[in-house]
């Protein structure tokens, strides 16, 4: 993961869009770094493989992970991204996180997302048009943002 272009570092709050799907991630004071996976500037290492659009990692990128799609209506295809770019990104990582954003969630959906985390031992969140996450610097985890 060391040669892929790493976008943002930071540790205040990270965003990542695309058409209308929003993610916002809040860092609470610990530096992570956002690498667009689904871009030129990584295209040319990554050779066009499945992948998933973004990863906001810890700055030490081995701590904790969060594999983000942002997808219209295919969240199974979604899925398969995910899966593609944790078993390529995600050996040397601690704990992994996925997020799906995407601009339907499908009834049938449930029997795909249950097997994803069965086998990848991932909390997966997912949610229509927008998300908030944070990291939660007591349990080192990554959760649903509380208002």
């Amino acid at each position: 993961m060391k040669r892929l272009k790493i976008e943002q570092e930071i540790d205040k709050t990270i965003s990542c869009k695309e058409n209308k799907r929003v993610l916002f991630f809040n860092c609470n004071s610990r530096i992570f770094c956002k690498i667009h996976l689904d871009n030129k500037a990584n295209n040319q290492i990554l050779n066009n493989f499945p992948r998933c659009d973004y990863i906001i990692v810890s700055k030490d990128l081995e701590d904790i992970a969060l594999f983000i799609e942002l997808k219209g209506s295919n969240t199974v295809h979604a899925l398969e991204q995910i899966e593609q770019s944790i078993n390529t990104f995600g050996n040397a990582i601690n704990k992994k996180y996925a997020a799906i954003v995407c601009s339907k969630i499908h009834p049938k959906f449930n029997t795909h997302k249950q097997q994803f985390i069965k086998r990848n031992k991932t909390q997966l969140f997912i949610k229509e048009n927008q998300m908030q996450l944070k990291y939660n610097s007591n349990k080192q985890s990554i959760e649903k943002y509380k208002y």
